[in-house]
């Protein structure tokens, strides 16, 4: 299990560099619990974690970017549980997860992800909740793609969730529903 930003005060950097790279992380991992917990997957390197959390608790943020790399996560993948939490993929970088893909999920968690960029994007095998409790934001543009099974945006009463799809080729692919105020 992996916790970065564990304290308030903390701060924990990670990156994942360079092409034939790799991280191998076979538990959960929390970036941001309650202090700074940036995490960056760059120029074609690779990362695998169980799951992931960005933004644990309140106070803690957690930011990740993929820049022409691949994020792979087993597991569910958290933007903002009860922190904030940010994640941005560009260059043609990839984050998938076998499960669901959750935006400010607790009230007062703010998440947001940003999909830039030609071959940019996330696919998620179960469903994207934009704003669980939270808020939830997501831009898709230039060209990138966010592909899941169902979306959700606003899921409670006491969320907020956004959802912006702009630019050439840019898109949203979901193959069973996507519902705007649950």
């Amino acid at each position: 299990f992996v916790r970065s930003g564990v304290f308030a005060t903390g701060v924990g950097p990670i990156t994942v560099t360079g092409a034939g790279t790799s991280w191998n992380n076979g538990n959960g991992h929390v970036i941001g619990d309650s202090g700074q917990g940036p995490f960056q997957i760059l120029a074609g390197a690779r990362a695998h974690d169980r799951a992931a959390t960005l933004g644990y608790n309140t106070g803690g943020v957690g930011n990740a970017r993929v820049d022409a790399a691949t994020w792979d996560i087993w597991g569910g993948l958290m933007i903002s549980r009860a922190g904030r939490g940010d994640l941005v993929v560009t260059n043609g970088g990839k984050v998938t997860t076998t499960s669901n893909a959750y935006l400010g999920w607790v009230a007062g968690g703010q998440g947001s992800l940003t999909l830039a960029g030609a071959g940019s994007g996330l696919t998620v095998s179960g469903y994207t909740a934009i704003g669980g409790s939270g808020e939830g934001r997501v831009l898709v543009t230039d060209g990138a793609t966010l592909k899941t099974t169902q979306g959700i945006v606003g899921w409670e009463a006491s969320s907020r969730g956004a959802l912006r799809v702009t630019g050439a080729n840019s898109q949203w692919l979901g193959s069973v529903y996507l519902m705007v105020g649950h």
